[in-house]
């Protein structure tokens, strides 16, 4: 739990973000915000997989191409981890 708040933290504090005040590190709480954080990434990472597949079969180049691959692969990696 510490882990998760200690790498969550960082990104969420920062000018105009949120108060580490109003952060509670409450189990079931973090366990939530890990699901709903899970969530969001799952949704951007469709959407950003499927305009890397329509850009893909709009490219003319081969070169185009493999680097729209790439970065479909690079996606379902970091989905893979």
């Amino acid at each position: 739990m510490k882990i998760f708040v200690g790498i969550l933290i960082p990104f969420l504090v920062g000018p105009g973000l949120l108060s580490i005040d109003l952060i509670d590190v409450n189990p079931i709480s973090a366990l939530i915000e890990e699901s709903s954080l899970f969530q969001r990434c799952l949704f951007w990472s469709e959407v950003s997989f499927n305009e890397s597949l329509q850009r893909y079969l709009g490219a003319h180049s081969t070169n185009a191409k493999e680097e729209w691959l790439d970065t479909m692969k690079h996606l379902f990696e970091g989905l893979n981890k």
